[in-house]
C-alpha cells in the first residue's frame, strides 16, 4: 500500500488548493488497482470546501474523513501530531514550497524515528527554461532518513507536464459531457447563458486590476459582430472594478456567478468562448482548454510576473503566426503591468516588447477569434502530449518505495 500525505498551505485562494485537490482525486483514480492511502494536511479548510463536492469539507474538525481520504487542519497541532505519530508518513508531497507544520518536523527529524521518508517538493508551474534542469533534483533534509526531491509540473517532457484528470479530459474533448457535468452542480442560470450559443460567453476571474481596455474591446467586438457579449463573473477580488469598467458599456451583460465546486469549474472553463483566468490551478486547465485566454499572473516584487507570463508566451509561439503572436503578447503583457510600481531588469526587458496596451489588440483577437482558437487549441494538444503529472509522480513514487 502507497501511504502519500500531501501537504497544502493556502496563499492564493483557490489556485493551491485548486491543484491539491485535483492531484489527490487523480492519484485515487490511477491507484484503484494497488490500494493508495492518501491524507491531506491543509491550511484553509474554508477554500477546500468551497470547490468541494457534497458533502463538502467541516471547517471545524480538526480531522475529517473525506472521499475517501483523511484531511487534517494544519493548525491543528495536538490532533495532528497524534495522527502521524501513530501513522507515521512514508510519502509527503510538499506542494508549492509550503514548507511543513511545525508538529510533523517533530516527528519528522525526532531522534526516535528510524523509518526512512521521501518527500517530494511539486513546485509551482513555471514555463521558464529552469524547470527542465530542477525536476527530480535532489535536495538535501538534515536527517539521512528523510530524503529529498523536486517534481516540477511545466510545459515540456523533461518535466512532468499537467495534470489530466479523467473529468476536466472528458469535458476538453466532449461538449456535451462538459454541459452535463455543469448541469449537475451550477444553477438554471448559469447553465442557460453558457446553453445560449447566441452570446459571446467570456469568464473573468481576476485579480483586482483596471479593466477599462478588456471592457470597451469587448463592447466594440459585439458592436462590430452584432454578437451579445454575457461576462460570467466569479467571485474575487476582481469583481468589483470588473462590474464597475463594463457598467459604461451598454452592451456587456454581467452576471456573478456562484461559488463552484472544481467539475463544474472546469467544465464551465471548456464552454466558454473566452476567458481571463488567475491562479495557478484555473491557468493550467486554461491552458488544456484549447480556449483563448488571458492569463494574469500571481503579482510579485517588481512586476517579475511579466517574466513568468512571458515565458509561458514562448511556448506558445510556435502555435501562432507572428502578428497573432503579437497581439496576444500585447494583451497578456498589458494585463499584468501594474501601472506606476518600478519593474526590475528582465521584467523591464520583457515589457519593452509591448508595442500597445491599450484596447485595439485584444479588439483584433476576439475579431480574428477563428484563427486565433485555431492556434490555442494546437498549444493545448501539445501539452496533452506531455503526458499526465499525476501518472508520472506515482510511477515515480511507487519506484522510490521499493
Amino acid at each position: 500500500m502507497l501511504d502519500i500525505t500531501i501537504l497544502c498551505r493556502v496563499v492564493d485562494n483557490y489556485g493551491d488548493i485548486g491543484f491539491v485537490y485535483r492531484l489527490a482525486r487523480e492519484l485515487s483514480s490511477l491507484s484503484s488497482i494497488e490500494k493508495t492511502q492518501i491524507r491531506l494536511i491543509v491550511s484553509d479548510l474554508k477554500s477546500f470546501n468551497a470547490m468541494a463536492l457534497p458533502p463538502g469539507i467541516s471547517t471545524s474538525l480538526a480531522v475529517q474523513n473525506y472521499n475517501g481520504w483523511k484531511v487534517i487542519d494544519w493548525n491543528a497541532c495536538a490532533e495532528g501530531k497524534c495522527e502521524f505519530t501513530e501513522h507515521p508518513p512514508k510519502i509527503i508531497l510538499e506542494c508549492f514550497q509550503c514548507g511543513r507544520p511545525e508538529w510533523l518536523d517533530e516527528i519528522l527529524f525526532s531522534a526516535q524515528t528510524t523509518q526512512t521518508v521521501q518527500i517530494v517538493n511539486v513546485e509551482y508551474l513555471t514555463a521558464e527554461d529552469w524547470a527542465d534542469d530542477f525536476h527530480l533534483l535532489k535536495s538535501g533534509t538534515r536527517s539521512a532518513l528523510v530524503k529529498k526531491i523536486n517534481f516540477m509540473p511545466g510545459f515540456t517532457k523533461k518535466t512532468g507536464g499537467l495534470v489530466l484528470d479523467k473529468n476536466f479530459v472528458s469535458c476538453v474533448h466532449s461538449k456535451t459531457a462538459a454541459l452535463e457535468c455543469l448541469k449537475k452542480y451550477a444553477s438554471k442560470k448559469t447553465v442557460a447563458l453558457i446553453e445560449d450559443t447566441n452570446l459571446f460567453r467570456v469568464i473573468a476571474f481576476s485579480y483586482e486590476r483596471n479593466f477599462e481596455n478588456e471592457a470597451r474591446a469587448l463592447s466594440e467586438f459585439a458592436k462590430n459582430s452584432g454578437r451579445k457579449v454575457q461576462v460570467l463573473l466569479a467571485p474575487g477580488l476582481g469583481n468589483a472594478p470588473f462590474k464597475k469598467a463594463a457598467a459604461a458599456f451598454k452592451n456587456i451583460s454581467v452576471y456573478d456567478l456562484e461559488y463552484l465546486p472544481q467539475l463544474a469549474w472546469d467544465a464551465l472553463l471548456t464552454l466558454a468562448d473566452f476567458s481571463f483566468i488567475r491562479g495557478e490551478d484555473s491557468f493550467s486547465r486554461a491552458c488544456l482548454s484549447g480556449i483563448p485566454f488571458v492569463w494574469h499572473a500571481y503579482p510579485q516584487e517588481e512586476e517579475f510576473q511579466l517574466v513568468k507570463a512571458d515565458a509561458v508566451l514562448k511556448r506558445m509561439e510556435p502555435f501562432f503566426s507572428a502578428g497573432n503572436m503579437s497581439l496576444v503578447k500585447n494583451v497578456w503583457l498589458s494585463y499584468n503591468r501594474k501601472p506606476s510600481v518600478k519593474m526590475c531588469d528582465e521584467a523591464c526587458k520583457v515589457y519593452n516588447e509591448c508595442t500597445d496596451a491599450g484596447y485595439i489588440p485584444l479588439l483584433r483577437i476576439l475579431e480574428n477569434y477563428g484563427g486565433i482558437k485555431k492556434s490555442f487549441g494546437m498549444f493545448a494538444q501539445s501539452l496533452f502530449a506531455n503526458g499526465n503529472l499525476a501518472q508520472k509522480l506515482l510511477a515515480f513514487l511507487q519506484n522510490s518505495v521499493q
